[in-house]
């Protein structure tokens, strides 16, 4: 379990057309929305929060980042899986 996963994002319109549907597959909808940031989870649980950093640079990948979040079923992992790959994410293997 985890409070908060925060992820930067350069653009937020993108980022939102991305993790919308990707989180969908997990029951997983937005609950906050800013031009700045987006949150995505339980006010008063688990989030994951996509934003611009704070230090006004832009977001870069972060070597060695990983995000797992809880799944019901590998049905649900595999769902995840296609909607990531087919909202603009790259694959560096397939589920397991």
């Amino acid at each position: 379990m985890y409070s908060h996963v925060t992820i930067g994002a350069n653009n937020i319109a993108r980022a939102r057309a991305f993790y919308d549907p990707v989180l969908a597959t997990l029951g997983i909808e937005l609950f906050f929305e800013r031009d700045t940031a987006l949150g995505y989870g339980e006010m008063r649980g688990t989030r994951l929060w996509v934003m611009r950093p704070h230090d006004g640079k832009p977001a870069s990948t972060g070597n060695g980042m990983h995000v797992a979040f809880l799944a019901p079923s590998r049905a649900a992992v595999r769902a995840f899986h296609e909607a990531a790959l087919a909202n603009g994410g790259t694959d560096e293997g397939a589920p397991g």
